[in-house]
């Protein structure tokens, strides 16, 4: 008896090694840090990447690399002799596929992670981490900057929220807004610190324009400009009254000062009323700009979420600024995947 009972405890004891040797072979394979390891969890994938769960990552990834079956990753480049790939950089092989490749930038995008950090996530070199990084911002830039996404006029008015038809301002094509980020100071260029440097930030900035429908998505992104530019310059040069139409309307803050641009294509601006010369609005004005105020906080509800990307949060050292257009850029498209910004129809 005392023999099969110590044969039975031995066998349960083999049976219990036996499952742990295999749970910890299942964790192996479990990635310590990328995309494989929260596919399953919409909460952590919209924590990292800002998409809402890993089917819109996949959806995002077969937009942004359609041959993606045909490469191994970003890190290499197609001679063009032959259909061999070859490391055109020396150093150890990244070994990440182009969906941890893409997983890695918007990590970078959204948490604003460093490449030394981002390097101890994935196991690979920080060389490695501004190679994918770089590459694959220029790519993402190309195919999303290409994108039409301003909005035809049966599109606005179809999708029109009831609270601008109710304040007489259903004409709104769009509602517009400047917004700046941070760089650096150039330490070496006199020139170019006068030239970044706006007074209203009292700091060194890019600036840009960003318009949205009544609806609430972004209509069009402007370029960076230098933080010293007015929004009057940004506004004649950016493109935007090309895409006008007459009879419509644009709704923006006092600063904006555009009607002179806007008068031949027979297009108006709506904002506060300006005082000038006097101390105190009428209360018609103030009517006005309450208005104005409660519609065009939606603007700023859009920029809020694009610099909800934390890399936008950061001054931009000058080595960084050759990619800062396109990171703007797709930093705006992306949110495109977020919950709508006006439910109100």
């Amino acid at each position: 008896m005392l023999c099969l009972h110590l044969k039975d405890l031995l066998d349960q004891e083999r049976r219990q090694r036996s499952e742990l040797a295999s749970r910890l072979e299942e964790i192996k394979k479990v990635p310590v840090f990328g995309v494989e390891r929260f596919k399953y969890s919409p909460c952590d994938i919209q924590f990292y990447t800002g998409l809402p769960d890993y089917l819109t990552f996949l959806a995002l990834c077969d937009f942004l690399l359609p041959e993606k079956h045909k490469i191994n990753s970003f890190y290499y480049q197609q001679k063009e002799t032959d259909s061999t790939y070859v490391n055109r950089n020396r150093g150890r092989d990244p070994n990440l596929s182009v969906q941890e490749q893409l997983f890695l930038v918007l990590c970078c995008l959204r948490q604003g992670y460093r490449e030394q950090d981002l390097a101890h996530r994935f196991n690979i070199s920080q060389s490695c981490v501004s190679v994918i990084f770089s590459k694959l911002i220029k790519h993402m830039g190309h195919v999303l900057t290409t994108l039409n996404i301003w909005a035809p006029k049966e599109t606005i008015n179809k999708n029109m929220p009831q609270t601008f038809k109710d304040l007489n301002y259903g004409n709104t094509r769009c509602i517009m807004d400047c917004t700046e980020i941070f760089l650096q100071q150039p330490s070496s260029n006199l020139v170019l610190q006068t030239v970044l440097f706006s007074s209203y930030k009292n700091h060194h900035t890019a600036k840009a324009l960003v318009a949205i429908a009544p609806h609430g998505p972004v209509t069009f992104v402007s370029d960076l400009y230098a933080g010293s530019a007015s929004d009057f310059d940004i506004t004649k040069d950016c493109g935007l009254l090309n895409l006008l139409e007459p009879g419509d309307h644009v709704m923006a803050d006092k600063g904006f000062e555009i009607q002179p641009l806007l008068d031949n294509l027979r297009v108006r601006v709506d904002h506060p009323p300006v005082l000038r010369g006097v101390q105190q609005m009428s209360v018609e004005q103030e009517t006005t700009t309450r208005r104005i105020a409660r519609l065009r906080i939606h603007v700023e509800r859009a920029i809020e979420r694009i610099k909800n990307y934390q890399i936008l949060q950061e001054s931009f050292q000058y080595k960084q600024w050759r990619l800062l257009n396109d990171i703007w850029k797709i930093c705006t498209i992306l949110t495109y995947f977020q919950s709508k910004l006006v439910e109100e129809y």
